[in-house]
């Protein structure tokens, strides 16, 4: 459990994630908030932002900035010393949904990578 390992060795009490992640991810965030962890689920939008979060108090957050980003950006990296967030993403084609399915299907496109860099303050 990568997460409970950092938590422990932070000294933290509190997560924030997402309310979509994979289920290995929300496995471990709902094992640590029925052990007394607190735990944020942020939502998320496919609309191309990212909403930077402050830590006002290890239980309470404000938003700091929405950011416009490139829709498809998930994954990100954050250096806690300059602020500065990595966020990789490509062009994404929708396609129908696959038999049995509602939500459309995504297609990468080929050499479309791109990793944005967001300054902090």
């Amino acid at each position: 459990m990568a997460i409970w390992s950092a938590l422990q060795t932070s000294g933290k009490r509190h997560i924030v994630t997402t309310q979509v992640e994979h289920s290995a991810i929300m496995n471990q965030t709902d094992a640590l908030e029925r052990m007394g962890f607190g735990v944020t689920r942020l939502p998320v939008k496919s609309d191309g932002t990212l909403t930077v979060v402050h830590e006002d108090s290890p239980y309470a957050f404000s938003v700091a900035q929405t950011a416009t980003t490139k829709a498809g950006g998930r994954t990100m990296a954050l250096d806690p010393v300059t602020h500065t967030i990595y966020l990789v993403t490509a062009n994404i084609v929708l396609g129908p949904p696959a038999p049995g399915e509602t939500r459309p299907t995504r297609t990468i496109t080929p050499g479309t990578f791109t990793l944005l860099v967001m300054s902090g303050p």
